[in-house]
C-alpha cells in the first residue's frame, strides 16, 4: 500500500467538515499555487507524514505489513478579529476535525488506485498531536489568519 491511498482516505473523509461559524472546509492534499482562503471556507491540506513499517514473514508467503503513519493536516481559516465567537470558532472547527476521524468505522478497507492492493486501516483517530500558534492579523478589516496542525496516527494493515 502506498501513503498516497492513506492521504486520499483521509481527503475524502475530511471533505466539508464543518464547525459553528465555519463553512464546510475544502481538503486538498497538495496544496494549490493559488491563496485558497475565503472568509469563513477553512481549507486543510494532508500533505506529509512519517512513517513506521513493520514485516512478520512467518510463514514466508502469508507475510503480513504494518504500516504507522503520522499524517500532517495543515488546517487555515480566516476569522473576523474581535468577534464575540473569535475564542472559541476556531478551537471547535480543530475539535470537529479531530472528531470526524475519531468516528471513522475501524478495520475499513481501502484499494490504493495506483497500485490495486488493498489494505486495512486499523487505528484512525486514537492519537493526535495538534500544534495551534495562535492567529496573526492579515488585513486592515481586521481579519485574522488561523493556522494549525494536527498530527493523526494512523495504522495499515495488508499481506504481501
Amino acid at each position: 500500500m502506498t501513503a498516497s491511498a492513506v492521504q486520499s482516505f483521509l481527503k475524502d473523509t475530511l471533505q466539508g467538515v464543518t464547525a459553528p461559524d465555519f463553512e464546510a472546509a475544502t481538503v486538498y492534499i497538495a496544496p494549490p499555487q493559488a491563496d485558497t482562503l475565503e472568509n469563513a471556507s477553512p481549507v486543510i491540506f494532508v500533505w506529509g507524514y512519517r512513517d513506521h513499517e513493520q514485516r512478520r514473514t512467518f510463514p514466508r508467503r502469508q507475510a503480513f505489513r504494518t504500516t504507522e503513519y503520522e499524517m500532517y493536516l495543515w488546517i487555515k481559516a480566516l476569522f473576523q478579529g474581535g468577534s464575540p465567537r473569535e475564542d472559541v470558532a476556531f478551537p471547535l472547527l480543530l475539535d470537529a476535525i479531530k472528531q470526524v476521524l475519531r468516528d471513522v468505522t475501524l478495520g475499513v478497507q481501502i484499494t490504493d488506485p495506483d497500485t490495486e492492493q488493498v489494505s486495512n486501516l486499523q487505528s484512525v483517530g486514537e492519537d493526535f498531536r495538534t500544534e495551534y500558534p495562535g492567529p496573526r492579523d492579515v488585513s486592515p478589516e481586521n481579519m485574522r489568519l488561523y493556522e494549525a496542525t494536527i498530527s493523526a496516527q494512523i495504522v495499515e494493515d495488508f499481506r504481501g
